[in-house]
């Protein structure tokens, strides 16, 4: 690029008159922009403003959440999904005060080291709580990056990442660091989305993709795998005046969070198989409560729901009359369903 400065001032001009209220930029406290990073992952801004400001009225400092029990950081990101971003967001603020006195680490190789920081949210961290000239690309940047220049390279290749990062190198250095992060990805939310708003974009005059008529074809990505479809059979299973829950292992999907008694299946009489070697006792009174869809970021499940009254007690189970623990979104909608 021609001129790196022009190109900075006029972002920064733009992101100070048309950047969101967003309620981590108030401040910048690493723990809150760590915390929005992690969030904001596979989720929708719209989606996790409230859950920030509950989150960290709950747990206002890291030490906060270093101490609080697992099934509590749990509760408190219910509903967001990607549970294991909790987990890390947890064992990360632990780390924090076991080897860091409770410090936020300013170095970048200390913020990679945290669980389930990878180069993107290290680097975010890294210029927007400290300031420093950490290029982060996620899929806004990566998208606005690739018009900028005109890049046909394959977005989702780490080659094409660190392309794209000599290309920032110059420009960052001519902005303030934690500025330029956050006007790029506002860019890419609001201006340079997939469809682009060239008319109203503030820099497309230093536009390759623009200038050359290219920008609707640009980004190119490879295409992702076909989502993994599974079917499961779901049994809300009524002991008296309560239902049974049971919690799920602590590594793999949906870690440590509670739902019903499921089993994989296509068929009804397999699944009523695999739960008659789970209760000793008779099943009766077998009921249909329909079939929930809950789409993951890699899996699409199917939820065959039945309502089932027993008289005896699963192995290794729970019985609640009501829901206090943290359960995953999509037997929250199982809940829903049983209320119609």
């Amino acid at each position: 690029m021609k001129n790196p400065k022009k190109f900075a001032n006029e972002l920064s001009a733009w992101y100070q008159q048309h950047k969101r209220d967003l309620p981590f930029r108030t401040t910048h406290e690493p723990y809150h922009i760590f915390l929005s990073e992690m969030m904001a992952q596979q989720t929708q801004m719209d989606t996790l403003i409230p859950y920030f400001n509950r989150f960290i009225k709950t747990f206002p400092t890291i030490e906060a959440l270093a101490n609080a029990p697992t099934q509590q950081v749990l509760k408190a990101w219910e509903g967001l999904g990607y549970y294991r971003r909790a987990k890390y967001v947890h064992e990360s603020a632990q780390a924090i005060m076991n080897h860091h006195d409770g410090n936020f680490p300013t170095d970048l190789q200390a913020l990679l080291a945290l669980k389930g920081v990878g180069d993107y949210t290290a680097a975010a961290i890294h210029s927007i709580a400290f300031n420093k000239p950490s290029i982060a690309i996620d899929g806004n940047v990566a998208r606005v990056t690739a018009r900028l220049f005109a890049m046909h390279d394959d977005i989702l290749k780490t080659t094409t990442k660190k392309k794209m990062k000599t290309y920032l190198e110059p420009l960052m250095k001519a902005s303030e660091p934690r500025i330029f992060t956050q006007a790029m990805m506002e860019l890419g939310a609001l201006v340079c989305q997939k469809e682009p708003r060239c008319a109203s974009c503030p820099l497309k005059t230093h536009c390759t993709a623009y200038q050359t008529n290219q920008q609707h074809r640009l980004p190119n990505r490879s295409s992702l795998k076909a989502k993994q479809e599974e079917t499961y059979f779901v049994f809300v299973i009524r002991i008296g005046d309560q239902v049974v829950l049971r919690q799920r292992p602590s590594e793999g999907l949906l870690a440590n969070m509670y739902e019903f008694i499921q089993y994989r299946s296509t068929n009804l009489n397999d699944g009523l198989i695999q739960l008659a070697n789970d209760i000793e006792g008779p099943i009766k009174d077998l009921k249909s409560l329909g079939t929930i869809k809950h789409v993951f970021t890699h899996k699409i499940w199917h939820l065959k729901v039945i309502l089932v009254d027993a008289t005896s007690t699963p192995h290794k189970t729970y019985h609640l009359k009501t829901f206090p623990y943290a359960m995953s979104k999509a037997h929250r909608k199982i809940i829903d369903l049983m209320h119609e």
